[in-house]
């Protein structure tokens, strides 16, 4: 029921409307059972497939129901099909490409009705606007099959045009295939194993190396696009975003420049990647400028969104916005996606009790993780370190020593336990807390013992750098030397 609900919810009432005429005649002088159905789903009186099937049969949902459920969907299917029109899409590129496909039905129609004249005339205008936006998948088969069907009517320059075409368009379409294939590929390597992004390192360099070749070799948009996502994401993955920020330039650049790449939750995505750079580099200025104008393009509710304002809480959080901060987290708290991940969810929560912690509000932020961050502890490492860590913050802000020894040894366990090779800085950050106790939370001293020891925490591209979008909020090391009074910050 839920699928057919949610189907319905997002018909025009243009379609609702000629659904609801189609289904007026009776049969047989019964009531139409697909409109019941229609109407207690639009009327939000059922929502279970038990309630509707004892308000239309009087029983309990068996095959007779199943039947009328996949009528309906059918029937909505078509109307949507039939209603097609281009004010429906958010962009010319994709109403092009759901009229192509349309057309090319609309020509089999014609074939199959002995009408061969007219199905190539409308092939061909299919052919036109696949080559005016480069629909790799559209294209080839279309001028196949003119260069085929109507070959006494081609002259052989036109027969050229068309071999020639195909010939582009499939060594294009199998760049942008192959460069599909490397993205989920280098996504299938684990970040915490160090053997395991050893490899990716050889493997990715080949990957990205191939599909450059590939581009300078057929200088098609799509491809281009392809192996430009598929190097951003290798960089990203490597924990190198200075390296991805100029791929990240040349993409933004080519959404803009080529109108069949240009969609704008395309330019979204690729405006919330120069977001995370940004962070990434700690411009975080930069980061808020281009992370308001990807919002404006990604839809409310999906990932990426959700990602976006993520970027913008923790931007303004570390410029200490904290107004601002408070006002995107809150908007994180309404998107559906992290909402429907309870996981996710626990993360928000997370960032709510580090907004509290930055602004010195340690009983309001010890609440919060106590109350609402309990999923976090399902996991053996990452987020659950992050608590962990939090609760040590406090403690020591708290002057909690008494507990402190308990939580320190906590946090080793987890750290002993974790199964992830790449926990190197948190048995650092353990070793130096540990320390710190030892002085009795007295910054100062701590900075003088092991000022070689913190100074090692801000370096990059080592196993103990840090990672921005962690869960290490507060960057350890930071924050010592904010407590201390002999350096300034």
């Amino acid at each position: 029921m839920k699928n057919l609900t949610q189907l319905i919810y997002k018909l025009k009432p243009v379609e609702l409307r000629l659904l609801r005429s189609k289904y007026q005649v009776r049969q047989n002088g019964a009531p139409n059972r697909r409109l019941e159905l229609l109407n207690l789903i639009v009327k939000k009186k059922v929502k279970t497939d038990q309630e509707a099937a004892q308000l239309i049969y009087g029983e309990e949902p068996n095959a007779t129901f199943s039947r009328l459920k996949k009528r309906l969907r059918k029937d909505i299917l078509n109307m949507m099909l039939l209603t097609d029109s281009s004010k429906q899409y958010e962009s010319e590129v994709a109403y092009q490409k759901s009229n192509c496909r349309k057309m090319i039905l609309q020509a089999d129609l014609l074939l199959n009705r002995g009408l061969r004249e007219d199905a190539i005339q409308l092939l061909e205008e299919v052919v036109e606007i696949a080559n005016t936006y480069e629909f790799l998948d559209i294209e080839p088969a279309i001028r196949d099959w003119l260069r085929h069907k109507t070959n006494n009517q081609l002259t052989k320059e036109e027969f050229e045009f068309h071999t020639n075409r195909i010939n582009h368009c499939l060594q294009a379409y199998d760049g942008v295939m192959k460069a599909r294939e490397y993205h989920r590929r280098i996504g299938f390597f684990d970040p915490f194993n160090r053997e395991e992004q050893e490899q990716l390192q050889d493997v990715g360099h080949t990957y990205i190396n191939e599909l450059a070749d590939r581009a300078k070799q057929n200088p098609s948009p799509h491809l281009t696009f392809s192996y430009l996502q598929t190097t951003i994401f290798y960089w990203l993955k490597c924990g190198n975003p200075l390296q991805a920020l100029p791929y990240i330039h040349q993409l933004l650049d080519l959404v803009q420049a080529e109108k069949q790449l240009y969609l704008r939750v395309s330019l979204g995505s690729i405006q919330n990647q120069l977001a995370f750079v940004y962070c990434c580099l700690e411009q975080f200025e930069e980061a808020i400028q281009i992370g308001e104008s990807a919002l404006e393009n990604l839809q409310k509710g999906i990932a990426n969104q959700s990602h976006t304002l993520k970027l913008l809480f923790l931007s303004h959080l570390y410029l200490q916005q904290y107004e601002q901060a408070n006002h995107y987290l809150q908007l994180c708290f309404e998107n559906n996606f992290l909402n429907s991940h309870p996981i996710l969810k626990a993360q928000l929560h997370f960032y709510h009790a580090y907004l509290h912690f930055f602004q010195a509000q340690f009983t309001e932020a010890i609440q919060i993780i106590q109350t609402h961050c309990q999923e976090l502890k399902k996991e053996k490492a990452a987020w659950l370190l992050g608590y962990k860590l939090l609760e040590i913050y406090i403690a020591f802000e708290t002057n909690e020593y008494y507990h402190l020894s308990y939580q320190l040894e906590n946090f080793r366990k987890l750290i002993d336990r974790s199964k992830e090779e790449k926990v190197s800085r948190a048995r650092l950050i353990h070793k130096l807390a540990a320390a710190l106790l030892r002085y009795q939370g007295d910054f100062d001293t701590l900075y003088q013992k092991e000022t070689q020891t913190l100074q090692s925490l801000r370096q990059v591209h080592t196993d103990v750098a840090w990672h921005f979008g962690s869960y290490e909020l507060l960057r350890f090391e930071q924050w010592v030397i904010q407590k201390c009074s002999i350096v300034s910050s």
